[in-house]
């Protein structure tokens, strides 16, 4: 049966656009007509194959054209911006495109299912690791002393603060959604002084107290505290990430508070500059979050794991966020006794010389469960 002329007539020209486009042949003539698409994992930025020859960059700039040809798995990219050239790599692959220069990445469809498909598996992985594990432990610091660890199940994060929050900081911005993948366990309590003194053999509170979390502690000083207990427990303890300590402490909340709001929701949940009287004060004497863990609010500051960079959540990664790869100062996060309400909200971070010491910064730990693989 005849085909209409108009079907001939476009069948036609698309055939001479692949017989007669681009460097690379008609494989790479095939590739580009298949326009694909990139786009980076929050996808504000585009790539664009348009043609056998040129390539469109969609940012928050503007659009972009260029050329590009094919070497190997690599693709040469030029392009123009007021009358300078610029030239990138990029190596291809099924999944997307990574600059060679800065490891930037742009994904295809492909890429993104595929990551799709693997956090779809890791949840579930997550929550059999969840199933297995008992909902609270305790470790044995010998000499009589067990600390309560709670254990925090796998979820989502939106961490920082919105534009417009009551004591908002540079540095608690973009907000940015954060995945913690797998389970762990955190103090129910800020290390108390004589749990610090059972390990350490030593107490260097500023306040005085068995139950009052220890004090006066630097970075350093915590991390001897982890090793010791790691080699004791044959288990890795160490410093919540501050990813883990804002998941932790706000437990599903998106308030300024776990509590809420209102300073009067604050003052059921912490010690800070209103009510301390100024002193610290013993452990779990105030309300706990929805995970059961107190004082996550005031009563001293808590060290967490990170290197702090004002800029970092600008960059930061999507899952289990690490922090910056150095720094000078490490994270401090909470508040503490002396603090007014706005240093004591859930969003608050704070950098802090890892060698010095205060009246007002402690700290709690962090367990990493061991899992058994089938």
């Amino acid at each position: 049966m005849a085909r209409p002329v108009a079907q001939l007539f476009a069948g036609a020209v698309f055939a001479l656009l692949l017989s007669s486009c681009g460097s690379g042949g008609s494989q790479s003539a095939s590739k580009a007509f298949a326009s694909k698409i990139y786009s980076t994992m929050d996808r504000k930025e585009e790539i664009r194959i348009i043609s056998g020859t040129e390539i469109e960059f969609s940012k928050h700039e503007g659009n972009f054209v260029g050329s590009y040809t094919r070497e190997g798995n690599k693709i040469r990219v030029v392009f123009e911006v007021l009358g300078t050239k610029h030239s990138d790599y990029f190596i291809e692959t099924d999944d997307g495109l990574t600059a060679e220069e800065t490891g930037k990445v742009y994904l295809s469809e492909a890429g993104f299912k595929k990551i799709e498909m693997k956090a779809e598996e890791d949840n579930q992985a997550a929550k059999t690791q969840f199933a297995s594990l008992a909902k609270e432990m305790n470790l044995d610091l010998g000499n009589g002393y067990k600390m309560e660890l709670v254990l925090i199940p796998s979820g989502k994060l939106m961490m920082g603060s919105p534009v417009g929050e009551e004591g908002r900081k540079i540095n608690e911005g973009p907000q940015h959604e954060v995945m913690i993948t797998k389970p762990f366990y955190i103090g129910k309590y800020e290390v108390p002084q004589e749990q610090y003194e059972a390990v350490m053999g030593q107490n260097p509170s500023h306040f005085k107290g068995s139950k009052n979390p220890v004090d006066s502690v630097s970075w350093d000083d915590a991390q001897a505290f982890c090793k010791k207990l790691t080699n004791q427990a044959k288990q890795t303890v160490r410093l919540p990430t501050e990813a883990e300590w804002e998941y932790s402490c706000r437990a599903g909340t998106k308030t300024i508070y776990y509590s809420g709001d209102t300073y009067k929701d604050l003052d059921r949940v912490a010690w800070y500059d209103a009510n301390s009287k100024g002193t610290t004060h013993p452990v779990g004497q105030k309300d706990a979050n929805k995970f059961g863990l107190y004082d996550m609010h005031g009563n001293v500051w808590q060290w967490c794991q990170d290197w702090y960079a004002e800029d970092y959540y600008g960059k930061s990664e999507a899952e289990n966020p690490q922090g910056p790869a150095q720094g000078a100062e490490h994270l401090l996060r909470g508040g503490s006794w002396l603090n007014v309400p706005m240093f004591c909200r859930s969003a608050e971070r704070y950098g802090y010389n890892p060698d010095d010491r205060n009246k007002d910064i402690g700290f709690r730990v962090v367990l990493v469960p061991s899992f058994r693989t089938p």
